[in-house]
């Protein structure tokens, strides 16, 4: 793949506003580049699981702090990755049914 002047400066900006990186080469597709914050996101949601197991395991958390978390936080985390589950999935089953006409 070959880089143009219009891919290199999204790419810049792009580091610039998120802080992750294109690293570049032959082998990479542009979305790759496109994916960039996402893996960003998922990178910081990780540490974040990490942060909230550790919290669980080190310290004694109340009966209201846990139910707060399993009643309400939880619920809205699931809710928000099954929002999304289901957008991906029928952006792809579309684009299945566009690519098959």
């Amino acid at each position: 793949m070959k880089l143009t002047d219009t891919d290199l400066k999204s790419m810049i900006i792009q580091e610039m506003k998120t802080g992750a990186p294109y690293y570049g080469d032959e082998h990479h597709e542009k979305f790759d580049f496109k994916m960039a914050p996402y893996d960003s996101f998922l990178n910081s949601f990780e540490q974040m699981k990490k942060n909230l197991v550790d919290r669980l395991e080190s310290e004694q958390l109340s009966y209201n702090e846990l139910q707060y978390l399993g009643n309400d936080l939880m619920g809205r985390i699931q809710d928000s990755v099954s929002y999304l589950d289901q957008i991906v999935s029928l952006k792809l089953k579309n684009a299945r049914n566009e690519e098959a006409e």
